[in-house]
């Protein structure tokens, strides 16, 4: 669905290349939404992989209409996150892999398994921060600090009720950087 802000109403937004329903059988993910840079294209994490919606062109495009494209794989995807430098990551619940894409060429930049340390991950958050490092946090209750331009270095955080510097919880829905640099 699509807000309409002059007729102050949500429509169904239209696509013509799909039949009705695709995307409710596929579910979008929370944390599964992501304005392409370019602003004219919608990326989607959904049970079926990632998916992309031409706004203008009101076409969808994923899975079933590109076999083989590596980003377009059947997965099980989740935890869609836009960083500032243009790349687009997400969680690839099959693999065990956190994946960075460039949105205009569609090429997956970086692969970072976290299979070895937490194979039940399921993706729930990805935010990279001003030091590009990957905050990630699981459905495992998993919490995962990557710096992925220093050898993926991979840092497993986890509360501590006698550590009052430990991070609040194991989980977390939502990471935003301030202005000095604290990610909270």
């Amino acid at each position: 669905i699509r807000y309409d802000e002059a007729k102050d109403e949500f429509l169904v937004a239209e696509t013509r290349n799909v039949k009705q329903g695709f995307l409710g059988s596929n579910s979008i993910r929370k944390n599964g939404l992501v304005l392409d840079p370019a602003g004219n294209r919608i990326w989607l994490a959904t049970r079926e992989g990632i998916s992309l919606y031409d706004i203008a062109a009101q076409t969808l495009h994923g899975a079933h209409d590109h076999n083989g494209d590596s980003l377009f794989y059947a997965h099980s995807v989740s935890a869609l996150s836009a960083s500032a430098n243009g790349t687009i990551w997400f969680f690839d619940n099959v693999t065990k892999e956190i994946k960075g894409f460039n949105p205009a060429s569609r090429a997956i930049l970086y692969r970072i398994s976290i299979r070895h340390l937490v194979p039940n991950a399921s993706g729930a958050t990805l935010f990279e921060d001003s030091n590009h490092k990957i905050w990630f946090s699981s459905w495992s209750y998993d919490v995962l600090a990557i710096d992925y331009l220093k050898d993926t270095q991979i840092t497993h955080l986890q509360h501590a009720d006698d550590n009052a510097t430990s991070i609040a919880g194991n989980f977390f829905w939502c990471a935003r950087e301030d202005e000095d640099g604290t990610v909270w």
